[in-house]
């Protein structure tokens, strides 16, 4: 069901995919609101992904599309509470850097800040492989080292302790923890692990397929208290989805008034044509002619009514004549 759902919105009938939101939306809802923990961030955050799901909709290889939705909304939930820690740090350091440098700034000191807040503006552009050691390394100041040991061992592999790292190494990417079992999924969607095991938690299941399967079995045994009923998630979606497609909200109620007119224009020319059908059978001709005779007939009724109250009429006033006449010769 769902993926012919899926082949229809390819097909470009938009309105399947708002069947899949309606399916989808709990699903969708639930997982952001695991990583953001703030209702209204959820609400906002789940309509931004099923629009990102639809625009992504043509890289979709039938490989599960509850999965393939999972793995779009878990990412970007944590993209963009990744992206506020950055940003929540970026006024830290700002604040502290104005706090030691007063009003003696010399040239190094604002080449320096310059150069860092260009970094900053160019870090959201990296792929997520190197956007966290371009800032533990230029924003942060940490050593390569002190970068290798917070990513701790290669995923599903050996322990990298004592290996040597370089900058070609961290280029490579792929450094995390071991596998985290499904029982630590239950207690983070219970939202009773501390921030910080949260956070090494997320960072590796942004790209770990295995421990996202043990994701989604937890969230299916979990119950999130948080729930999105009662509100509107496909009506602003699909205003967007026609927004992007150089529509707007006027022009698709404009279509729906248009298919209406439709609808009422085509039931009047099928009565039309059975009209004609009629017509061309004779039976109007012989429904004509019966019309005729009972409204002859109904005339002559009439005028034999009308006639009798006339006579009367005058045999009425005659009467009251006479009597007039009498009395006033008896006067």
């Amino acid at each position: 069901m769902t993926d012919e759902l899926v082949e229809k919105v390819r097909a470009g009938k938009d309105h399947a995919f708002r069947m899949l939101i309606e399916t989808y939306k709990q699903t969708v809802y639930r997982t952001v609101f695991s990583v953001l923990r703030n209702q209204k961030d959820a609400e906002d955050v789940t309509q931004e992904v099923f629009i990102k799901i639809y625009t992504s909709l043509p890289q979709y290889k039938n490989q599960g599309f509850k999965t393939w939705i999972t793995r779009i909304a878990v990412n970007h939930a944590i993209d963009l509470k990744r992206k506020r820690e950055r940003q929540k740090e970026e006024l830290q350091d700002e604040h502290s850097s104005e706090a030691n440098l007063g009003l003696t700034d010399d040239v190094e000191a604002v080449f320096f800040r310059n150069r860092r807040k260009q970094v900053l503006r160019k870090l959201n552009d990296l792929p997520e492989g190197y956007r966290d050691v371009v800032y533990g390394y230029y924003i942060k100041e940490k050593t390569f080292k002190q970068i290798a040991a917070d990513s701790s061992e290669i995923c599903g592999g050996k322990a990298i302790s004592g290996k040597k790292l370089d900058e070609k190494t961290l280029e490579r990417g792929g450094f995390f923890m071991n596998h985290v079992p499904e029982a630590e999924w239950v207690a983070y969607l219970a939202d009773k692990i501390p921030e910080a095991l949260k956070i090494e938690y997320e960072n590796h299941l942004y790209s770990c397929d295995k421990c996202l399967s043990a994701y989604m079995e937890a969230m299916e045994k979990e119950e999130i208290s948080q729930d999105i009923e009662g509100f509107d998630i496909a009506g602003p979606v699909m205003d967007s989805i026609s927004r992007m497609k150089g529509g707007s909200v006027e022009e698709e109620k404009q279509h729906r008034k248009e298919k209406s007119l439709r609808t009422i224009t085509r039931h009047y020319l099928i009565a039309a044509g059975f009209t004609i059908l009629l017509m061309a059978g004779g039976v109007f001709q012989s429904l004509t002619e019966y019309v005729d005779s009972v409204e002859s007939s109904s005339e002559r009724e009439m005028q034999s009514l009308t006639d009798g109250l006339i006579d009367k009429t005058f045999n009425w006033m005659e009467t009251i004549e006479k009597k007039n006449k009498e009395g006033f010769r008896n006067e």
